[in-house]
């Protein structure tokens, strides 16, 4: 459900590309959140009130720095903010995902978990989860 302030070619294309990154598929094995709701898009007044709240942020709430949202340039901002695609989402619904054996035998189940328990790898949590449910996915 998209509520959107009004319906223009920006917008459209946010929902795009919203939408076509929610679809793409995972490959490795995964814990996820899934958060359902729905989606503003701020207009240029409130996208003002977010990078003012930001930079403030990063420059430890001083207001004499040079670089915070109010201290720069109107038409600076002003094209900055056509390259800053902002979206709000009211939460209405969260689900947790998880997707650990990707229809594998066992073998192959053996190998992920093992892969994902190489050094430099950061799958070891998803790799202890794995292994917690071998039994379930592969019962004798």
């Amino acid at each position: 459900m998209y509520d959107l302030p009004c319906h223009n070619e920006r917008n459209e294309q946010v929902i795009k590309n919203l939408s076509r990154a929610i679809r793409r598929t995972v490959t490795k094995p995964f814990f996820t959140t899934n958060v359902k709701g729905i989606i503003r898009i701020p207009d240029d007044a409130a996208l003002i009130d977010v990078l003012r709240m930001i930079t403030l942020h990063f420059e430890n709430q001083s207001t004499e720095s040079a670089t915070i949202c109010d201290s720069l340039p109107a038409d600076y901002t002003q094209h900055l903010m056509k390259m800053i695609t902002a979206y709000e989402i009211e939460v209405q619904e969260i689900d947790t995902v998880f997707k650990l054996s990707r229809d594998r035998d066992a073998k192959s189940y053996d190998n992920i978990i093992r892969e994902l328990k190489k050094p430099g790898e950061s799958g070891l949590v998803i790799a202890a989860e794995m292994e917690k449910r071998t039994k379930e996915v592969f019962p004798q």
